[in-house]
């Protein structure tokens, strides 16, 4: 009884393992999203409402989930306390300090880095140019992740469960 129990908890424990990998892609996808319709929404307030970007950003956090909620309100509360007046090393310490709630990988936080980088040094026209360049790239990656999940999300969980049952083999 012991040792049926023990295999169970092991195929149970490495197929989890398996899933809760899936489950990162896709959340690393949806907020790969959410991140595109930020600098959508961005683009927007940017070029229509000529918003200023402490404001900006509170408005983005208002709009936006739970983790980015957080990373635009403590962006835009740096800027107005006057911690760091410029946008790319407020971001860069927020970004720093809550990477832990984000599911994104280096080539993503390079496309994220550099419209930061870029974000607020131009004229609207610029801002215009600049972000729709970073968009671009954000869909590229998006389309890549997308197809990535589609391939790999069931591939992942069927290994997993599979390597628990060769390891359950091998015990025996």
């Amino acid at each position: 009884m012991f040792k049926v129990i023990s295999y169970l908890i092991i195929i149970v424990g490495s197929t989890s393992i398996g899933i809760l990998y899936g489950e990162s892609m896709k959340k690393r996808l949806q907020q790969l999203y959410e991140m595109d319709r930020i600098m959508l929404s961005i683009s927007n307030e940017i070029t229509y409402l000529m918003t200023p970007l402490p404001e900006l950003f509170m408005r983005i956090a208002e709009d936006s989930t739970s983790e980015f909620k957080k990373f635009f309100t403590n962006i835009s509360i740096r800027m107005v306390n006057g911690e760091l007046y410029d946008i790319f090393d407020a971001y860069k310490s927020v970004r720093d300090e809550l990477s832990s709630e984000f599911y994104f990988k280096e080539a993503d936080i390079k496309v994220i880095d550099g419209f930061f980088r870029n974000l607020g040094n131009n004229d609207v026209r610029g801002e215009q140019n600049s972000i729709e360049y970073f968009r671009l790239k954000m869909k590229r990656i998006i389309e890549e992740a997308d197809k990535k999940l589609k391939k790999d999300y069931k591939l992942v969980t069927s290994l997993s469960f599979a390597l628990g049952l060769v390891v359950v083999i091998i015990i025996l």
